[in-house]
C-alpha cells in the first residue's frame, strides 16, 4: 500500500496525517513537502501567515478545473514538480493542503483522504473526510464519503510510549513517588492563557504534596511573555523533574513525557494534546483557561463527547 502524505511544515498536521497512514497494512510512507512561494495573509486571533496561492489552487478545484489547478498550483509550488508516480492513497491535514490533495490524488490515480474541514473545498469532492465532532455540529446534512472523529489523531501507540519514555529515562532517570504530566497549550481566537492564569495554576500546583513529581511542557502556540513568566514560577517548585518549551529547548520529549506519566493534566483549548493524552491511556484531567468571549464554545460540546464515550468504555468494565 503505497500513501503519499503531504506536509505543510505543520506538525500537528502531519502526525495526524501519519495517525492514518501508518495503520494501513504494509504501507509504504512517503512524505511530501508543500511549500509554496508569494504573497501571505493573516487572521485575526490567528499565529503566522498563510500564503495566498492556496486559495487560489482551491478556487480552480471548486469549479473542477483541474488541469488549469495543477498549472496554477506549480506556478506558486516551491517545488514546482507534482508527483507523477502511482499511490494508492493522498492523505493531508488542514485547509492549507487540501487542493493540493485533490491535485495530487487525481496525478497519482491515488484515493484522496482529507482531515479536518478546508475552505472553499466542498467535503464531497473527497473520497473520504474526516473531520471533527464540533466542525460536524455547523453541517446539516453530512455527505456519506464524512467520517467524524471525537478528537484529533494522532501517531501514538504503545510502542512509541514506551520508546520515547526509554529516552526520557536515560536522560533524566526516572524519580520517585506519582509522575504527572503538564500539558499547556495556548492562544487562539478563543482561548488565553496569560501570566495571570499561570501564575493561579502555579499556586495551585504547590498545595500538591511534594512526593509527586511534575513533567512540564508548552506549546509553541504558548506566548512568549508566558513562557518566560512560566519559566520564573517553575523555580519556586521543588517536585519539577523535567520542563521543556518549544522554540526554547534543545530537544523534545514530549512522547516520553505521556510515556512515562501516572497522570495527564491538560488544557482545555488544545483538542490535539487531549487527544494525544487519553491516547497514551492515561487517567486526564481537562483545565480550564481563560476564554475571548463569554458564550459557550462549539469546542465545549467535542469535551462534552469525549467525557460521554469515555464513560462508555469505562462502564463495561465496571
Amino acid at each position: 500500500m503505497k500513501v503519499l502524505v503531504l506536509d505543510d511544515g505543520n506538525k500537528g498536521n502531519l502526525i495526524q496525517s501519519l495517525g492514518i497512514a501508518k495503520n494501513f497494512p504494509g504501507s509504504e510512507i512517503e512524505i511530501y513537502k508543500v511549500c509554496l512561494k508569494g504573497p501571505s495573509y493573516s487572521l485575526p486571533g490567528r499565529k503566522g501567515k498563510y500564503k495566498i496561492g492556496s486559495k487560489a489552487v482551491s478556487l480552480f478545484c471548486l469549479f473542477k478545473m483541474w488541469n488549469i489547478g495543477m498549472k496554477v498550483a506549480e506556478i506558486f509550488m516551491e517545488k514546482c514538480k507534482i508527483p507523477e508516480k502511482k499511490f494508492d492513497f493522498v492523505i493531508s491535514a488542514g485547509s492549507f493542503l487540501a487542493p493540493f490533495n485533490l491535485l495530487f490524488s487525481k496525478k497519482t490515480g491515488a484515493k484522496s483522504i482529507n482531515i479536518m474541514t478546508p475552505a472553499i473545498i466542498p467535503l464531497s469532492y473527497f473520497d473520504i473526510a474526516i473531520i471533527p465532532y464540533h466542525d460536524s455540529l455547523k453541517i446539516s446534512t453530512l455527505p456519506s464519503n464524512v467520517i467524524v472523529s471525537f478528537g484529533s489523531l494522532n501517531v501514538i501507540d504503545d510502542e512509541i510510549l514506551e520508546r520515547e519514555k526509554e529516552k526520557l529515562v536515560e536522560k533524566r532517570g526516572i524519580p520517585d513517588g506519582k509522575k504527572i504530566g503538564i500539558l499547556i497549550g495556548g492562544d487562539d481566537q478563543n482561548y488565553r492563557i496569560s501570566v495571570n492564569w499561570i501564575e493561579k495554576f502555579i499556586d495551585s500546583l504547590k498545595k500538591i504534596e511534594e512526593d509527586k513529581k511534575f513533567l512540564i511542557t508548552t506549546s509553541k502556540r504558548t506566548s512568549k511573555n508566558t513562557v518566560k513568566f512560566l519559566m520564573e514560577k517553575i523555580s519556586e517548585l521543588e517536585n519539577v523533574f523535567y520542563a521543556e518549551f518549544p522554540g526554547i529547548s534543545e530537544e523534545s520529549h514530549y512522547f516520553g513525557i505521556l510515556g512515562i506519566s501516572d497522570i495527564l493534566i491538560v488544557t482545555e483549548d488544545s483538542i490535539n494534546m487531549v487527544s494525544e493524552a487519553i491516547t497514551a491511556g492515561k487517567p486526564t484531567l481537562i483545565i480550564g483557561v481563560e476564554r475571548k468571549r463569554e458564550k459557550r464554545l462549539i469546542f465545549d460540546f467535542t469535551m462534552k463527547n469525549l467525557w460521554r464515550k469515555a464513560m462508555q468504555i469505562i462502564s463495561v468494565f465496571l
